[in-house]
């Protein structure tokens, strides 16, 4: 799943969303 692995990499470049 495309998405899925976008929000990971978005969590892992955004620690506020962390």
């Amino acid at each position: 799943h495309a998405l899925d692995q976008t929000t990971l990499v978005s969590a892992a470049h955004s620690p506020m969303n962390a």
